[in-house]
């Protein structure tokens, strides 16, 4: 029988089988199977990178590869567990440069990055990286003065509300106390005339 080459997909590395199963003319079958292992190329390595920075900063991680290998860092959020990629190409030296499309929410991250060959062989995973993206100084002291802020306006208005309701009834009261006053001179004056009149009546 003439020998016939079958290439199979890019495959992981790990241990893989293949099954082949050969028909005659006459329908008859036989199959006959072959483990084999697929070693994984070297995991790619961060070289440069910030273990914490601000998330107003635009950050780069910097590593080391094979040459023209294409890398792909996956970036886990701790928090919520969700997770995206970054991808880049090894230079004829083995070094990448991977840029985020965004800035980064605050929080806790790991990225972990493996390599693929133009043929298709893969690296395992890196181990992860964990950093931190933290609020920047300028946020945490604005925050603060708008929470500071927040407790004491009312408690200004609340004070200033009552320094005028206070000095609004002193006020009334003087008023009242100003126009009692002089009913009382005006009435006792009529009565004084009223009885000096009756004084010389009699």
């Amino acid at each position: 029988s003439d020998d016939t080459e079958y290439v199979t997909p890019p495959l992981s590395p790990g241990e893989h089988t293949l099954v082949v199963t050969a028909y005659d003319s006459a329908g008859l079958s036989r199959t006959e199977s072959v483990t084999f292992t697929v070693e994984a190329l070297t995991p790619p390595r961060l070289t440069e990178y910030s273990d914490h920075f601000p998330s107003s900063a635009v950050t780069l991680f910097k590593g080391e590869s094979l040459p023209q290998h294409e890398i792909i860092a996956t970036i886990r959020t701790l928090t919520s567990g969700k997770e995206y990629e970054i991808r880049a190409k090894a230079r004829d030296d083995g070094t990448f440069t991977l840029v985020p499309d965004s800035r980064f929410d605050v929080g806790t991250y790991e990225i972990t990055l493996r390599a693929i060959a133009e043929s298709g062989a893969q690296s395992d995973e890196s181990d992860a990286v964990r950093f931190v993206v933290y609020e920047p100084g300028y946020v945490v002291v604005g925050t603060v003065a708008i929470r500071v802020l927040s407790l004491l306006v009312p408690i200004i208005s609340l004070i200033l509300l009552l320094v005028f309701g206070t000095w609004f009834l002193w006020h009334r009261l003087s008023l009242w106390q100003k126009n009692v006053l002089g009913e009382t001179k005006d009435a006792e004056q009529k009565l004084q005339k009223e009885f000096t009149s009756l004084v010389q009546q009699v």
